[in-house]
């Protein structure tokens, strides 16, 4: 029996602090319980929707002029080393079919090192079992891509092909909510925080884009971009979303949710 065209089945949003990872945390990622609990919920759903796909945007992916950058190399692997567990591997096939159709919309990079906006959400992701074919997308420089319209395109290639896809969002929120966050400290930075969790915590997508950019330029987040390319990607759809869990507790907000599920329409 043929595999049908499903498009995408799943859409998922997790942080990226190496402190998440127990072999990096040391015990510490115990004070964000609550996000690790969720991202390894994010992680068993995904797998549970079967996908035959995954596409994972990461802000720290390196950035390439005038467009949007994609995984170029056979294979996605790294390790977290630089946070002290090179133990802690990644080793995935890259999705060539997704590849080849997104050779006129983004450029290939190759031989760079895997960004932990990256390695973190599939580590995750490949403790609840995921090694299928994955794409890793980097966002365009400010002013440079537009995020919306790339989202549409990816949703265009994941209706095309056969089969389930499954999206996350890699993405952290404010930088700033403590002293000694890595941006230091702002009394505002919080804002941020409150107004995005209460669009997500709505599944209402487009009152990302109404944050002040100013908020969000002070809260020195990575998150809005990743979060409206997957919600483009969804094509307006939020079936299914549930937010998850929301803890700063090192001075950088981390976000986890459902962002859309359609198992239920099935």
């Amino acid at each position: 029996m043929p595999t049908q065209k499903q498009g995408i089945v799943f859409t998922g949003l997790m942080p990226h602090a190496p402190v998440l990872i127990p072999e990096v945390g040391r015990g510490r990622e115990r004070e964000a319980g609550e996000v690790v609990d969720g991202m390894r919920e994010v992680s068993r759903r995904t797998l549970k929707r079967s996908p035959d796909r995954l596409i994972l945007v990461s802000p720290h992916t390196p950035r390439v002029r005038s467009g949007f950058a994609c995984w170029g190399d056979f294979r996605i692997c790294g390790d977290l080393g630089r946070f002290g567990a090179p133990q802690v591997k990644i080793d995935l096939p890259r999705d060539e079919l997704i590849g080849a159709r997104l050779q006129k919309v983004c450029q290939s990079i190759r031989g760079v090192p895997l960004d932990h906006g990256a390695s973190v959400p599939l580590y995750f992701l490949v403790e609840a079992g995921w090694n299928g074919p994955t794409t890793l997308l980097g966002l365009a420089y400010p002013g440079e891509g537009d995020v919306s319209k790339f989202g549409t395109e990816l949703k265009g290639v994941a209706d095309e092909l056969e089969g389930r896809t499954a999206f996350i969002a890699s993405g952290d929120m404010s930088h700033a909510l403590k002293p000694g966050a890595p941006a230091g400290f702002n009394s505002r930075a919080h804002e941020f925080d409150e107004a995005f969790v209460a669009s997500m915590e709505k599944g209402d997508y487009k009152g990302i884009t109404r944050i002040d950019p100013e908020l969000r330029e002070l809260a020195a987040e990575d998150v809005v971009d990743s979060t409206l390319m997957a919600a483009a990607a969804l094509g307006g759809a939020n079936s299914g979303f549930e937010f998850l869990a929301y803890q700063g507790p090192f001075g950088v907000g981390y976000s986890v949710g459902v962002m859309f599920d359609n198992s239920k329409d099935e």
